[in-house]
């Protein structure tokens, strides 16, 4: 039985014609015994200030080999003026929108460190933390973000856990608000993300 696409609104029909896409061009899932001594530990963070002119993304990630610390990796970006009022016409929850957008961009800057290891990611919204746990969002702009991310976990077999941290707990905290000194002094490698709002 055909059903008429005129009876659907469009956020449906992209919907399903990205499903009917990834179920189509889906990669088998690559699965890596004995890997739980490698892996990538990520914290990410955003904020919004001066009346909602000013935003930043920010993440700190450890990849560890053998139980060590081996790579050491940061992100502190000001969100570009048109993004950000991308974002603003598409949807109140902005700071939830911009917390989504620096775990689906560090995910994406670490591909191929985390290439069939386990991945760690720790974010201090709630939101976001539920969209990335269900992978599914109401909300356009953050169902594209979660398009893009399982795009990717698909591509490169990534196994990711997401919980929340707060604030005061997270390190990447400074690095979205341009505090980055104490993380350049110790040897942390810069990443610059993409700041491309489509999906897949």
């Amino acid at each position: 039985m055909q059903i008429r696409r005129a009876l659907l609104n469009p956020g449906i029909v992209s919907e399903l014609e990205w499903a009917k896409a990834f179920v189509l061009g889906a990669h088998p899932r690559v699965l890596c015994a004995h890997s739980s001594e490698n892996k990538v530990v990520i914290f990410t963070d955003a904020f919004l200030a001066e009346d909602d002119t000013l935003a930043g993304i920010g993440m700190v990630a450890y990849a560890v080999r053998q139980g060590r610390v081996a790579k050491k990796f940061y992100m502190s970006e000001r969100v570009p003026p048109d993004v950000l009022k991308e974002m603003q016409s598409v949807t109140s929850k902005v700071i939830a929108a911009l917390e989504l957008y620096a775990a689906v961009a560090s995910v994406e800057l670490l591909a191929e460190e985390l290439r069939g290891r386990r991945a760690f990611i720790f974010v201090d919204n709630e939101a976001a933390r539920a969209n990335l746990i269900s992978m599914s969002s109401g909300v356009e702009v953050h169902a594209k973000l979660l398009r893009r991310l399982s795009h990717l976990s698909s591509k490169s077999s990534l196994f990711i856990w997401v919980s929340r941290v707060p604030s005061a707990s997270n390190i990447a905290d400074k690095p979205s608000r341009f505090d980055t000194a104490f993380l350049q002094s110790a040897g942390f490698v810069q990443l610059i993300p993409d700041w491309c709002m489509q999906g897949p």
